[in-house]
């Protein structure tokens, strides 16, 4: 991996995002939510779609005399107006819980090249289970039908003292370097997005680089596609999935400041109210075993083990708390990705799954899938 140095750089401060629209409308709801639910005398006058008959009804004066039929349908179109209320307030209330973000999904890739066909041949055997994980994760995010996706990959043009997104109009690959240079990945980008969380990430004081067509020649880095970032898309082009990507590589930035980055790129995507999500692409120990291509550590199986039982609990503090020799030790590449992904979405009440795990070749695959629970299920 080769690590760049790039300039900080600071802007000014950003305007407040535009939220206040949506802070009135659920005011709004709330209000609707409080009037359908509040004591009613039957005397009150109500809304005009109610029946003049049952407005003028009192429950404090005796009602005059009528036939029974016409007890018996007063009573029924009560019931109705009753059972109409409880649904509107359930729905209000239901409402209410449901988060003004708009991350559909999120969640944890595994990349490595083996599980390309094309490329591993006979040997995906040996994992399949990452192979029918990333398979069953790709369908769960086509099924939530994003407009845009976020990928954060760790194997990209990585600097030292900062993070960089891509603000490209397209996005080109091949596995040209692993001998299958006639499978390539094509992606459109997103610009509008990519600078608005650029921005935002200036604006909070986030050493953040631009990588434009300009800055390619300027930092002497390639303009292609990373492996990290290509084999997750192979999986969600072959699921049927094709929208915009907006590209970003990790910094060696303290923790902190990369989780705190993530809400960046929330605050940017609500600004944008388009359907997003926001995966991370990034394998855990790279020591599981003796042999592995990074050496091996018995720590290796220790760290995938918490990492993975951090990820279901979505326990970000957690994560952060891990002490950094022992992150070192394992010889990662996903963890920092895992961070920035979380940082975008930990606000959210997602429901979590732990798809696969597994470690044939000394590198630990998780998938992780995040999807947003629904009323009653188990986060």
């Amino acid at each position: 991996m080769v690590v760049l140095r790039a300039t900080a750089v600071r802007g000014t401060s950003m305007s407040l995002l535009n939220l206040w629209p949506t802070i009135i409308f659920w005011s709004d709801c709330s209000e609707s939510a409080r009037s359908v639910t509040r004591t009613r005398s039957f005397s009150e006058p109500m809304d005009s779609t109610c029946s003049s008959k049952v407005a003028q009804y009192s429950p404090r004066r005796t009602p005059p005399a009528r036939s029974s039929d016409k007890n018996n349908k007063i009573g029924v179109f009560i019931g109705k107006l009753n059972y109409l209320c409880r649904r509107g307030h359930a729905f209000w209330a239901e409402a209410m819980e449901m988060p003004t973000s708009t991350i559909v999904f999120s969640g944890l890739s595994p990349h490595p090249p083996i599980l390309v066909p094309e490329i591993g041949k006979d040997e995906i055997q040996k994992c399949i289970k990452s192979r029918l994980g990333l398979q069953e994760f790709s369908k769960k995010l086509r099924d939530s039908k994003p407009e845009i996706l976020v990928l954060i990959t760790p194997h990209g043009p990585v600097f030292h003292d900062a993070i960089s997104i891509y603000t490209v109009p397209s996005y080109h690959g091949d596995f040209g370097q692993f001998g299958c240079p006639e499978v390539a990945i094509e992606a459109k980008g997103y610009p509008e997005l990519a600078l608005q969380i650029h921005d935002c990430a200036r604006a909070k004081g986030i050493p953040i680089v631009n990588l434009s067509q300009k800055s390619f020649a300027q930092y002497g880095i390639p303009s292609s596609l990373d492996h990290a970032t290509m084999v997750p898309l192979y999986y969600f082009n072959e699921a049927g999935l094709h929208v915009p990507l907006v590209l970003i590589s990790m910094g060696l930035l303290p923790f902190r400041q990369l989780f705190d980055f993530g809400s960046c790129i929330r605050s940017a995507i609500e600004n944008q109210k388009s359907r997003v999500a926001v995966v991370a692409s990034g394998d855990l120990s790279h020591r599981l075993i003796p042999g592995s291509v990074a050496g091996y550590d018995p720590i290796g199986k220790e760290f995938d083990q918490r990492m993975i039982d951090l990820l279901k609990n979505q326990d970000a503090e957690g994560i952060m708390k891990l002490d950094q020799d022992f992150i070192e030790r394992a010889g990662e590449c996903g963890f920092r990705p895992i961070l920035m992904m979380l940082g975008a979405t930990h606000h959210l009440k997602n429901q979590s799954e732990v798809i696969s795990y597994e470690g044939p070749f000394g590198v630990g695959y998780g998938v992780v899938a995040y999807s947003p629970a629904r009323n009653g299920a188990e986060t």
